[in-house]
């Protein structure tokens, strides 16, 4: 199952809402027993009970189910912002928890809402309740980045192709030590705006990499 794939055409919050009309849960959901049952753009709802199968071996829920729910959540408030033709994958999360789940918690559910968004790193936050008390809370960073036409991922096959040309007609320049380093000075310069990382890596590959290729 790749909702990026197969409804392309649609933005993130209209992926989602395709996928809640099928019934169809992904493997993830299947496995701990877990579902979306709230979509807004920019916010989302998680829904789902903690089975012994997720129990650890001192009679609790294993914290790994709390945040694998908070992740789904902040990582889907994210997708339903985004517009058609991008993705996104997590950079870093941090999970604070605050109650344990038992035998006794019942349903949890999972909010997670969208702090900020540029144009290429997005943060999110959610929080995990039991009844009526917050049992864990979370806080994500994701990049963002825009698909590549013809191959799957953030990059895609058509886009390291590119990639792959540019590269070796610079590698075969004389002056390529220059290049590498006008690379990382985009770099710099971009970064601090949320830009592309690629800059750098395409210049430390010119610097260090040319003298074992050729």
């Amino acid at each position: 199952m790749n909702i990026l794939d197969s409804n392309h055409g649609l933005d993130g919050h209209d992926q989602l809402a395709a996928l809640m009309q099928t019934g169809i849960q992904p493997p993830i959901g299947e496995t701990l027993v877990f579902a979306l049952v709230e979509l807004e753009r920019g916010r989302v709802v998680f829904e789902g009970t903690p089975s012994h199968k997720v129990f650890n071996p001192i009679g609790s829920v294993h914290g790994g189910y709390a945040a694998t729910l908070l992740d789904s959540a902040c990582g889907c408030a994210v997708h339903s912002s985004l517009p058609a033709g991008q993705g996104y994958t997590t950079l870093e999360l941090k999970v604070a928890y605050h109650r344990a789940l038992n035998e006794s918690s019942g349903q949890v559910r999972a909010e997670g809402k969208i702090v900020s968004l540029g144009r290429r790193v997005a943060f999110s936050e959610a929080r995990l309740r039991a009844g009526p008390n917050w049992c864990a809370s979370k806080t994500s960073a994701r990049c963002v980045g825009r698909l590549a036409v013809g191959g799957p991922g953030l990059c895609g096959e058509v886009g390291r192709k590119r990639l792959h040309v540019v590269v070796g007609k610079i590698l075969r320049d004389p002056a390529h030590e220059v290049v590498g380093a006008f690379f990382i000075a985009i770099f710099l310069q971009s970064y601090q705006q949320e830009d592309s990382c690629w800059p750098a890596m395409i210049g430390v590959f010119l610097i260090v990499g040319r003298p074992f290729l050729l």
